[in-house]
Formats: C-alpha cells, sequence, structure tokens
C-alpha cells in the first residue's frame, strides 16, 4: 500500500530528526493541529466537489488519504460513506465484484446500516433486468374519449389559473378517469387542489367534528402524487397533524399477550456519531429524540412483533438472533436524504437475507408523521415478522394487505372506504392479475392495489381464521400453484370461483 509506505517513511524521518531539538517548541503542536484541521478541511471540500461531479472514485480517493486525521468528524464520515456507496454501485455495474467487495467492508466499518442501501438497490437491478412477462396492452382510449379528454383538461387548467381550486380539483380527477396518461404533468396542480379543499372543509367544519377519514385519504394521495414538491410535502405533513389533531387520539387494544413492560438500555449519543441507541431484546433503535420517544418506539415495536407473530402464525414468536435496527430521522426530509426515499413516504423496512435465513433487518421511520407510532411501526414491523417466517418474499399483495391490518381499524377502513370508487373508475385489478403480481402496480393504481389487496386478505383471514391464511401462503409459495392451495385451504374452485366470492363479500353481488 503506497500510503502506508510514505507513512513509515515519515515516521522513520521524523525520529531521525528527533535528536535535532531537546524540546519541542510549545507552539509546534498547535501548528500541526491547525495543519491538519486545513488539510481535512481541503480534503472534505474537494471530496464534496468529486460527489457533486459524480466521481465516486475521485471521492474515495481524496477523502481515504487524511483519514486518520479526521477525529471522528461526522460530516467527513458522511461524505466518505456517499463516497462509498456510489462507487461501489459503479463496481458491481462493472462486474468488478473483487473490488466492489473491498469497499463493501469499508463501508460496513464507516455505516452498517448504508449496505441495505446497496442490497436494495442491487436486488433493483436483478428485478429490472429479469426477462418482462408479455402480458397484453391496455386498449388506449378511443378518439372521441380522449379528445373529451382533452377538453376536460383544458378546462380544469383554466380553474386552476382563475384559482377555482375545487372545480378545478373535480375536473383533475375527471380527466385521470378518463385518461389516465393525459393528466402526468398536471399532477402537482392536481395534489395542490385536493390540499386546497380539504383545508377549505376543515375551515367550514365545527371544531369539535371529528375529521373524516376520506379528508387524509385525500392528502396522502396529494403527497403520492408529488412526492418531490417539498412544498408541497411540508404543507401536506402540516395538514396530517392538523386532521389527527381533530381526529384525537386513536385508541388501539393492547393483546393479552403483548409484552407488559419491555426493557429498554439506553446508550447516550457520543462524541462525534449522528445517533443515541436505544436497545431491546429484539429491536435497536437509533434516534435523535428524547429518551420517552425512543422507549416509545421500542414498546411498540415488540409488541407489535409479538402480536403479528401471534394473530398470524398462532404462536409466540422466538427471539431474533440479529435485532432489528430502527432509525428515528427527526423529519421527512431527514429521512429522504439519508434513505433516498420520496419525502412523502411514511417509512419502510428492507432485509439481508442468506437463503431462507434473514441476516438483517431494518426499519426507518420520520418521527414528523403523526401516525409514525399508530400505524407506520406496526405495519413495518409486520413486514419484518413475515419476512422472517416465511423465508422467502410474499407477494406484495399479501404482504401489504396483512401488514396494513397491523393497524388500527380506522386506519384500515381509510383503504376499504374507497374501494368501491377504484371499482368504479375501472383501477381494480382481476384477482388472478393482483395475486400473480411480481411488482407494484403504477402510481395512478397504487391506491386501488392497497384497498384491494387489504379486502382480499381481510375477506380469505376470516373465512378460516388468521393462521390458517399463512398455511395456504405458505403452501401456495412452496407449491407454486395458488389455485391448488384455494382448494385445499378454502374450497375454492380456482381463481374465477374466488373473484365471484370476494365481490360477493366486498360488493354484495
Amino acid at each position: 500500500m503506497a500510503r502506508k509506505g510514505l507513512c513509515l517513511l515519515l515516521a522513520a524521518a521524523i525520529l531521525f530528526a528527533a535528536p535535532l531539538r531537546s524540546t519541542a517548541a510549545p507552539n509546534d503542536d498547535k501548528d500541526k493541529k491547525i495543519l491538519n484541521l486545513l488539510a481535512v478541511q481541503k480534503a472534505l471540500q474537494e471530496g464534496r466537489d468529486a460527489l457533486k461531479r459524480g466521481d465516486y472514485q475521485a471521492a474515495v480517493t481524496v477523502l481515504e488519504a487524511r483519514i486518520a486525521c479526521i477525529e471522528g468528524d461526522k460530516a467527513y464520515l458522511d461524505a466518505l460513506r456517499d463516497a462509498y456507496v456510489g462507487y461501489i454501485r459503479e463496481l458491481q455495474k462493472n462486474n468488478q465484484s473483487a473490488e466492489a467487495a473491498t469497499y463493501r467492508r469499508r463501508l460496513e466499518c464507516c455505516d452498517p446500516g448504508a449496505l441495505l442501501e446497496i442490497n436494495a438497490a442491487l436486488h433493483e437491478a436483478v428485478a429490472v433486468a429479469a426477462p418482462a412477462k408479455v402480458v397484453a396492452a391496455p386498449t388506449p382510449p378511443a378518439t372521441d374519449e380522449r379528445s373529451n379528454a382533452k377538453a376536460v383538461l383544458e378546462e380544469a387548467e383554466k380553474e386552476f389559473a382563475a384559482r377555482r381550486y375545487g372545480e378545478a380539483g373535480r375536473l383533475y380527477g375527471q380527466c385521470n378517469q378518463a385518461d389516465p396518461s393525459l393528466i402526468a404533468d398536471a399532477k402537482e396542480r392536481w395534489a395542490y387542489c385536493l390540499l386546497f379543499v380539504v383545508v377549505d372543509a376543515c375551515k367550514n367544519a365545527p371544531a369539535d367534528k371529528p375529521a373524516p377519514p376520506e379528508w387524509e385519504h385525500d392528502v396522502r394521495l396529494a403527497l403520492s402524487m408529488a412526492p418531490d414538491n417539498k412544498a408541497i410535502s411540508i404543507f401536506a405533513g402540516d395538514l396530517l397533524n392538523k386532521l389527527q389533531e381533530r381526529r384525537g387520539p386513536t385508541v388501539r387494544a393492547v393483546p393479552e399477550d403483548a409484552p407488559a413492560e419491555v426493557e429498554v438500555r439506553h446508550t447516550a449519543r457520543q462524541a462525534g456519531q449522528a445517533w443515541a441507541v436505544a436497545e431491546t431484546a429484539n429491536f435497536r433503535i437509533f434516534h435523535n429524540q428524547s429518551r420517552e420517544v425512543a422507549e416509545k418506539a421500542a414498546q411498540t415495536a415488540e409488541t407489535a412483533r409479538t402480536t403479528a407473530a401471534k394473530k398470524w402464525f398462532g404462536e409466540t414468536a422466538p427471539p431474533w438472533n440479529q435485532r432489528c435496527d430502527i432509525y428515528l430521522h427527526a423529519t421527512a426530509q431527514d429521512y429522504s436524504l439519508a434513505t433516498k426515499m420520496p419525502p412523502g413516504l411514511a417509512g419502510h423496512s428492507t432485509f439481508g437475507r442468506r437463503g431462507a435465513e434473514v441476516i438483517s433487518r431494518r426499519i426507518d421511520l420520520h418521527c414528523d408523521d403523526p401516525n409514525v407510532f399508530i400505524g407506520v411501526l406496526p405495519h413495518e414491523t409486520t413486514h419484518v415478522v413475515l419476512a422472517d417466517r416465511f423465508g422467502q418474499a410474499l407477494p406484495h399483495w399479501a404482504d401489504e394487505g396483512m401488514a396494513v391490518l397491523s393497524e388500527p381499524r380506522d386506519r384500515i377502513d381509510l383503504h376499504l372506504h374507497n374501494l368501491p370508487q377504484h371499482r368504479a373508475n375501472g383501477e381494480l385489478f382481476p384477482v388472478a392479475e393482483l395475486m400473480r403480481m411480481d411488482d407494484y402496480p403504477d402510481r395512478s393504481r397504487i391506491g386501488a392495489f392497497y384497498a384491494e389487496s387489504v379486502s382480499l386478505v381481510e375477506f380469505l383471514a376470516k373465512e378460516k381464521g388468521y393462521p390458517t391464511f399463512a398455511l395456504f401462503m405458505r403452501d401456495a409459495l412452496q407449491g407454486g400453484n395458488f389455485e391448488q392451495a384455494l382448494q385445499r385451504y378454502y374450497d375454492i374452485r380456482g381463481f374465477d370461483d374466488l373473484q365471484q366470492r370476494w365481490q360477493h363479500n366486498a360488493f354484495g353481488q
């Protein structure tokens, strides 16, 4: 290693030079410290400049050169972590696996959690590279229908320009129903209209009247349509807080078998570190919040873990050999900067696997979401429990449906409330298509996907019990045949029979 040899030469030079002075001048140490600080700051600036250019190799080189002098500087380590992440992705893309492994080890020392981001990106790339299934292209709208939809969009734009946001929002929605492709460039304006209507409704409603679920749904819909618009994200976040205050606290029954008291061990944030740590038997919580917030997260996570295992598998959850890391980011913007996820997302979970064994677990959340401990953390904890117990990835419809059913009833009903409207809009999927989907649908149908998934999972789970649904899923995954598993566990004769029974349950027909 060239740098090691250089250090030895410098050490030798200092050793041979030592007899020339009997004692060091008082200012020598101060001068040396100043020179080191200047060199570190220069390297940090050069590294950041390289990151901005997208030259990750140069950033790694210049930042590693001064690593011995940084004394735990967080900003320096953050820049080095970003440099490692970018460079590893480049090496993986160029099939330089051996060199990538070297920098993965260095990244693990710098920030173990960042490896999950690398793994997630690698899995994404594999999924994208996989051969696509051949499916029939959707029938485009007839020429007359498209012309009518364009006319509606033009009218919506006029109403928006005239600041008549309620009417503009109605017209944007009408255009989206006729031809979703036309609305793509107007989604931020439509999102603003949705928020405006909710604010107007709040002003005109009695102060003591609880906020109806559809208001929160519309705010979250606006967030999903403009995830990269910071102004909308901030405004919507404040509005969600106000709606939560109007609805009052959600009362959630504590399961009989939930841990009565969770023992939490706290480690205060040390100099040069970004996080304080709170640990339980199964979770390690990284946070910059108060001890009370960390303990609430600990209690919620342990309770959700126990509840999910009992509900879906009918047994006590065995302890995890590796704790699940939970990162509590202060704000949506902090969450987005740290995870590269849209700030409108409430949270997400990631896993590392070795075959069927889960070897790492992580949940990222932001504390300014009013439902972070009411619904988001139980939802994501359920994802982690399911990943551990099934030993393989669940289809998205089942994974999300089971996770949503861990939330309080009013949050579940937010999805089910819109099911008839999604059906009227033609946004629902045939159950055969839904159960075979390998990926999430287009954003324009994500609301319909969640509503239908929750409804279908709850329908089957209530037929024979929640543990039976888990057995059905395990059988279907192992055998690779959902229709045979439906016959075996529910006496349902294939997808067509399921479609009819589910529709009768959901819509009364």
